[in-house]
């Protein structure tokens, strides 16, 4: 997906393909669970199916989320905190 993703934002909005993905996600775990394990072959193919639409979504996801992107003038002395504790989050 990493190597299709500069392709498909060029044709479509990464907020777009985040969703299409997360609900394309849902609809297979669920597909899924109804399918069960009787037949490997389509199990096999949903689970792949599944790896892929999760992967786009870590691969869309912005780099920057997560603690660092929280960080304004008032909270950056937290982050510093962090930094020097011998157990960080």
């Amino acid at each position: 997906m990493a190597v299709l993703l500069p392709t498909l934002t060029k044709k479509f909005d990464r907020f777009r393909i985040f969703h299409f993905c997360a609900i394309g996600n849902g609809l297979l775990g669920v597909i899924s669970y109804f399918a069960g394990y009787q037949n490997m072959i389509v199990f096999y193919a949903l689970i792949i199916l599944h790896g892929i639409c999760m992967g786009s979504l870590m691969v869309i996801q912005k780099p920057t989320s997560g603690l660092r992107q929280s960080l304004t003038p008032q909270n950056r002395h937290i982050y510093g905190a962090l930094r020097l504790s011998k157990n960080p989050l």
